[in-house]
Order: structure tokens, then C-alpha cells, then sequence
């Protein structure tokens, strides 16, 4: 009798996190729900490399990697990111230039607001992108230039079994799995934050298990402690 856990990735995954959870006995399909892709043509780096405020917002890794990949690792001011792993990769590629980071943007907003020098912000983003961070700052006369340097593009599957738990690492591919599928009842979600779960919970009233913080490891750690704790994957 097949006594562990089957889980769903809504997006893809590093292979050691999925070495990491088949070693704790749990058996995991990756099937990802959206894609993104980098917007790097000349007029959107002639418009990065002309940014002049001194305070850069990255709300994503994606957006990370696409200014990145645009400046050769050249970009210098103050960096607020919203999540932990935002702001390593951010730090990887620009240096030892981070001042806050957040675990989601209406947190991130709130450290801003508090720092009274601040007059205009660049906020690097994708195609869809959360309101909160926007809204704040516009809302307390801070000048805000959205630069978008990533699209996302839903990629709704057909679910061809249920499973014991989904996890969901954007509002995206909420979005893009409820398109076609529907969960039961049993079925635990989990949330890489806050903003995830609350996409999670427009769709369905199942169990939404939220990450303290956001990250990709942190949330499978989660999910493999429950799993742990109540003794499902013991085979």
C-alpha cells in the first residue's frame, strides 16, 4: 500500500529540493503553471540604464535576474527587496547595497515610509505585479517609476490526479491552476506568503498552510515538517 504523500509543485524546482523531499519519503510531480520571460530589448535597457533615483525596489528573483542580466551587474543605489531570496540574489549580482528587506511589499513599504530621505523610488517588476507596494508609496508623495522587465504568462494543466497537497509559490499560478482544476476538500495548499495564500483563498476553502518567510526551500521545509509531524510518509 502506497502510504506517502503525493505533492504537486506549481512551479519548477531545484533537484535537490526534490532529492530532499523524496529522502523524507514524500513523492512529488513538478508541473509548472506560468512562465516567465525577460523583456530585454534596447529600448527597456537604454530605460534601465537611464534611471537616476538613488532607491531601487525588486519585489521578484525574476526581476533580479532580468536587471541583471541588462547591466552586467552594473546597477548602484539603495536596494529594498520584498523576500529573503530576492534579496541574496540581489546582493550576489550588485553587492553589499541592500537596506531592508520584507517578507511581503506592504512590509517593505511601511520600512520605506520610515526613512523620511526617501523622495522617488524605481520599483523593477513583472507585467503582473501586486497594487500594495504601489499604492503606499503614491498614496505618501513618493514619485514611483515601474519599470517592467518581465512578463508572466499563465500555463494552465489538467491535473490528471488528486493530490495530498499543492504548493504555490506566486498568485500566478493560482490563478493559472484554478483555471482548469478544482481540489478536494482534503487537500492541503501551501502558500510561499502572504499574498499567495490570499489568491489561494478567493478560489477555495481548503486547509492554506502560509511560509513565515518567503522561499522556495523554506516552504518545502514546511510542508516536510508537517508531513513529519503527523507520520503520512512513513512507508
Amino acid at each position: 500500500m502506497d502510504n506517502k504523500a503525493h505533492i504537486l509543485s506549481t512551479a519548477t524546482l531545484p533537484q535537490p529540493l526534490i532529492d530532499k523531499m523524496k529522502a523524507a519519503g514524500i513523492a512529488v510531480e513538478v508541473l509548472p503553471f506560468i512562465k516567465t520571460t525577460w523583456v530585454n530589448d534596447e529600448k527597456k535597457r537604454k530605460q534601465v540604464a537611464g534611471i537616476t533615483d538613488k532607491t531601487i525596489v525588486f519585489s521578484s528573483k525574476n526581476a533580479v535576474e532580468a536587471v541583471a542580466e541588462m547591466t552586467k551587474n552594473m546597477l548602484h543605489g539603495n536596494i529594498y527587496c520584498v523576500g529573503k531570496q530576492t534579496a541574496e540574489l540581489a546582493h550576489k549580482y550588485f553587492g553589499d547595497q541592500i537596506q531592508a528587506v520584507a517578507n511581503d511589499a506592504t512590509g517593505l513599504a511601511e520600512i520605506m515610509l520610515q526613512e523620511k530621505n526617501i523622495k522617488s523610488v524605481t520599483f523593477f517588476c513583472g507585467d503582473i505585479r501586486r497594487d500594495e507596494l504601489p499604492e503606499l508609496l503614491k498614496k505618501h508623495k513618493i514619485a514611483l517609476t515601474e519599470i517592467v522587465v518581465y512578463t508572466t504568462i499563465v500555463t494552465p494543466h489538467k491535473a490528471e490526479r488528486e493530490y495530498d497537497a499543492i504548493l504555490f509559490f506566486s498568485p500566478s499560478a493560482v490563478e493559472s491552476f484554478f483555471l482548469v482544476n478544482k481540489v478536494n476538500s482534503t487537500t492541503i495548499l501551501f502558500a510561499i506568503g502572504n499574498t499567495t495564500a490570499n489568491a489561494i483563498s478567493n478560489k477555495t476553502d481548503n486547509t492554506i498552510m502560509v511560509c513565515e518567510q518567503p522561499g522556495k526551500e523554506l516552504l518545502i521545509d514546511d510542508m516536510i515538517r508537517y508531513y513529519s509531524t503527523i507520520n503520512k510518509t512513513i512507508s
